[in-house]
């Protein structure tokens, strides 16, 4: 064998050992390896070597590289922000038929359905329909978002929409078909908000009465879906549920959830490590407490109740800060993107898919809310000063 061919074996062993490195260090993609380096590319927090990677497939008539391509510009994360470039690119793509891009479009040019107007309203949920039934399950989360009008969890209620009780049970069904645990917790919220708002007869959810229990039994559902993947989240939705007695129902888990106080299920799942419970947990003691404090006969809590008020406030004082609130000029986009993750691991939902979208829908932090640990710290300095004023003024006798 000559050392020509010795040489050219050799490099072809190099060139086949390369290859299946990068086979190992860059996972598969569905559609392709050069998907799979933009991937890698984002994971990273290099957002401009990914959107070089995009448009280069979009040359070649990539429908979706174009959309991720978009995206990529309209949100301006590591990139120029250019809407009106990502208004060109999104209609080129729905011009290609890309089912997603017609979704990123109506996102857009089109307000969520909050006190945005019937018209617009109505509008956007035809429209997100339209889009579920060409086949973008994803646009049954926005659907809900619409439908439900609700702002995080516990705030909000039903779009003056027809029949948005039946049509907002399908939505999450369509939604959370693909077993995503996070889209079961976004349900469950969903249907808890409107079913507890409905039942208190608040709003326009007052005309939805006669649908409580469905709209109960559709979130436990969820919830219980969410459980079962490990979402200790479930356990808040567990707690906002208990109130409504009767109206859950006769089965195995309306049951076990009714047995179970709201506080109790704050106190299962701070035990748990739920940073969020904990605050709330912490906040209703508090306010009990305070409530305590000012009746003609205030008594002292019990050691273990303080003990146990003690383990809410510290589990809450491990809130993370939300990148919002630790802002630095020299921060990376990597960096940027880092913090945004650890504060929220759904942050990036946006790109879950193999087609981006602008925005995620209403996925709140189920895991902690910073807002909510603040509150929680105001309320403890506001012990504290009625604790001191109640010592300098009485000897009040209770519980040791």
């Amino acid at each position: 064998m000559s050392d020509t061919t010795k040489l050219a074996f050799v490099v072809l062993a190099v060139v086949c050992v390369t290859a299946l490195l990068f086979e190992t260090l860059v996972p598969s993609h569905p559609l392709g390896a050069d998907h799979a380096r933009a991937r890698a590319r984002l994971a990273k927090g290099e957002i401009a070597e990914a959107a070089e990677i995009y448009a280069r497939l979009g040359e070649g008539g990539d429908a979706v590289a174009l959309n991720n391509l978009a995206v990529l510009k309209y949100r301006g994360t590591g990139i120029d922000k250019d809407g009106a470039e990502a208004a060109r690119l999104f209609e080129r793509t729905a011009e290609l038929g890309l089912a997603r891009a017609k979704l990123n479009i109506l996102l857009a040019t089109t307000d969520p359905c909050r006190n945005s107007g019937l018209d617009n309203n109505r509008y956007r949920a035809a429209e997100l329909e339209a889009l579920i039934a060409a086949g973008d399950r994803l646009a049954a989360s926005y659907l809900e978002d619409c439908l439900a009008k609700a702002d995080g969890q516990t705030s909000g209620g039903v779009t003056a929409l027809e029949n948005p009780g039946e049509r907002l049970i399908e939505a999450a069904r369509i939604a959370t078909a693909g077993g995503d645990p996070d889209e079961h917790l976004h349900a469950g919220f969903k249907l808890a908000t409107v079913a507890i708002r409905a039942a208190a007869g608040k709003g326009d959810d007052a005309r939805l009465g006669d649908m409580v229990s469905k709209l109960a039994e559709a979130a436990m559902q969820h919830f219980a879906a969410a459980e079962a993947a490990g979402e200790i989240s479930a356990f808040l939705g567990y707690s906002q549920l208990s109130g409504l007695g009767d109206s859950l129902g006769d089965g195995a888990l309306a049951a076990r959830i009714r047995e179970t106080s709201e506080d109790g299920w704050l106190e299962a799942a701070a035990d748990r490590g739920h940073t969020r419970s904990a605050c709330r947990r912490a906040s209703r003691i508090i306010r009990s407490w305070r409530n305590t404090m000012k009746s003609p006969e205030p008594k002292i809590p019990r050691k273990a109740e303080v003990a146990r008020f003690q383990e809410f406030t510290e589990l809450c004082r491990k809130t993370p800060i939300p990148p919002g609130q630790a802002y630095k000029a020299d921060r990376s986009s990597a960096d940027t993107l880092a913090a945004e993750r650890a504060y929220n691991r759904r942050f990036d939902h946006w790109m879950k898919e193999d087609a981006f979208v602008i925005t995620t829908p209403d996925y709140p932090n189920f895991e902690h809310d910073y807002m909510e640990a603040v509150e929680t710290r105001g309320l403890v300095r506001l012990l504290a000063r009625d604790g001191l004023k109640l010592a300098r003024t009485s000897a009040p006798i209770g519980e040791k």
